[in-house]
């Protein structure tokens, strides 16, 4: 299939869902939503984006220095909001990840081991995001919400436990990859391979592993505090438990290479998933407007510390 049928594919996709989200959207209750915003509320819900962002950097480099070596914080910073920057619209989030490896070559790193660092902070954070979701059904109060979101629930234990087997026990892929070399999708066997590889080289000890995860647990619950913030600028009635079970489903569905920038992809997740616990719709695509907001604000910054950096590379030197 060519490049350019694949793009109209999503591109077909993304107007489907977003077409079929509208057909259940009250227009003027939703411009009324909108307008009656908490903006103080909002502006937190930002503050708590800008602390999960810098927690998600920290990780990334602890991951880089148990796999190959120092890296300055401010590389792996500048690596990170760059990857924002181009890879916003990219058809899936992992896209992101892709530049960012190829930004930190630009410091020393090689694109491969920069790739399985970042490979392996992905798997971590979505198994500290599964945690949290799974944690959650454990109060009383959270297991009637849980039966709503079983399928969802689920399949992020499911995704929860792949990922947490493959990191600590790499060997874990090999019959998959083995599998994929049998049915000759050498392409699929080879990224199998990198995933693997990924695994075996990042960490030397136990200890780096329970620290990476706990900080991913921290970033990912803020992740979900960021979305339940918006849920509340909004007047959404729904509860953080809520959300808890809603940000690893969307996660999930918005990462798979399907739509242009997840655009409808997220937006139907949020409407379906949080029309479970009585979020009216007009309510909820409001929040997936908002999440995008502050990805594309996420990009612009990116963007302008990437221009910063470029015009001090090419300004001219002053004559002496």
């Amino acid at each position: 299939m060519s490049q350019r049928l694949k793009w109209l594919l999503k591109i077909a996709l993304s107007g489907l869902i977003l077409w079929l989200v509208a057909t259940r959207i009250d227009w003027p209750e939703l411009w009324g939503v909108l307008r009656a915003v908490r903006y103080p509320v909002l502006g937190l819900s930002f503050l708590a984006l800008f602390v999960q962002q810098f927690l998600m950097v920290v990780t990334w480099r602890l991951v880089i220095r148990q796999m190959s070596g120092e890296v300055s914080l401010g590389a792996v910073l500048y690596s990170h909001l760059v990857g924002n920057f181009y890879g916003t619209l990219l058809p899936s989030t992992l896209g992101i990840d892709v530049i960012r490896a190829l930004s930190l070559q630009k410091f020393g790193a090689r694109v491969a081991d920069a790739a399985a660092t970042l490979v392996t902070t992905r798997a971590i954070g979505f198994s500290a995001l599964f945690f949290l979701a799974g944690w959650a059904y454990f109060f009383p109060a959270s297991r009637e919400m849980a039966l709503r979101f079983a399928p969802a629930l689920l399949l992020s234990f499911g995704v929860f436990l792949c990922c947490l087997a493959a990191v600590a026990w790499p060997h874990f892929l090999s019959p998959a990859e083995a599998a994929f070399r049998k049915l000759g999708a050498e392409r699929l066997a080879r990224i199998v391979a990198d995933v693997r590889r990924a695994f075996s080289l990042s960490f030397r000890s136990g200890e780096g592993i329970a620290l990476v995860f706990a900080l991913s647990v921290v970033y990912q619950f803020l992740g979900v505090f960021v979305a339940y913030l918006l849920g509340v600028s909004v007047g959404a009635s729904a509860t953080i438990d809520a959300f808890l079970f809603v940000v690893p489903a969307v996660t999930i569905l918005t990462a798979i290479p399907i739509s242009v920038a997840g655009l409808g992809v997220r937006e139907g997740s949020f409407v379906v998933l949080l029309g479970q616990v009585g979020v009216p719709a007009e309510s909820a695509l409001s929040i997936s407007l908002l999440f995008f907001l502050q990805a594309l604000f996420l990009a612009f910054l990116g963007g302008a510390v990437h221009w910063a950096v470029s015009l001090g590379r090419t300004k001219p030197a002053v004559p002496q």
